[in-house]
């Protein structure tokens, strides 16, 4: 609310110094068209905003989104990584979903279920995974789907990080990170990526404890769309 009232004043302010500037330059060309100019930079600002937030005809909504990273050894350089959502289908007729995993390092062993892998492709350091659910989908059906990887020389480096882009509307995702127990956590930060700036999340993450080891627990209810989610920690 607060945000749609900001851009709203924008927008009227915006509105506003274009008409104030139209009339100026009948008088004073110069500072009339510097006028108009500026509004014209103030009215693009709430466009783009309502542009980036438009609805669009998403195919899935996530549910619930887990990722796990799982440290095997100290060093880094092997880890298991685990997503397990339960998507709903939002029309009629999907049949599958693309994930996209960014990290350094190479991928292996890579397992989807329930459903199968379609096909991969890899972009520089990107890895995109197309995979197919058991069945298709109608509009309200709900599924569940996990998918693993090994990352090998993915988290060799200090500090480092793990982050997700909200593709799909997402009711909540949560990431944990565990850690080896000769190697724990020293500290961390929940960061949030809109376009270009980063800033602190408003919603950090926590220390716990899983499978009787040091661990980073980050739950964030309603992220928004197209943003980047990065969980950053030292050790």
């Amino acid at each position: 609310m607060r945000e749609k009232l900001v851009n709203l004043l924008s927008l009227v302010s915006a509105v506003v110094g274009l008409v104030a500037g139209v009339k100026t330059a009948v008088d004073d060309a110069l500072i009339g068209y510097l006028m108009i100019g500026a509004g014209l930079i103030l009215v693009a600002y709430p466009v783009y905003l309502w542009f980036r937030r438009r609805p669009e005809p998403y195919r899935l909504r996530a549910l619930d989104h887990t990722i796990t990273i799982d440290l095997v050894d100290k060093t880094g350089a092997r880890a298991i990584q685990t997503r397990a959502t339960r998507f709903k289908s939002l029309t009629d007729g999907v049949d599958t979903f693309t994930d996209h995993m960014s990290a350094d390092g190479a991928y292996e062993n890579l397992h989807v279920s329930t459903g199968a892998i379609e096909s991969t492709r890899r972009e520089g350091g990107d890895l995109f995974i197309t995979t197919r659910f058991e069945r298709v989908l109608k509009k309200g059906d709900e599924v569940d789907r996990t998918m693993s990887a090994t990352l090998l020389d993915s988290f060799v480096g200090n500090p480092e990080y793990w982050s997700i882009r909200i593709v799909v509307p997402t009711d909540r995702f949560t990431i944990r990170v565990i850690f080896p127990l000769d190697r724990p956590c020293q500290s961390f930060q929940g960061l949030q990526r809109i376009t270009s700036h980063e800033k602190l999340s408003e919603k950090q993450p926590t220390r716990a404890v899983i499978n009787g080891r040091p661990a980073l627990e980050w739950i964030v209810s309603q992220p928004d769309l197209k943003d980047v989610y990065k969980i950053v920690w030292h050790w």
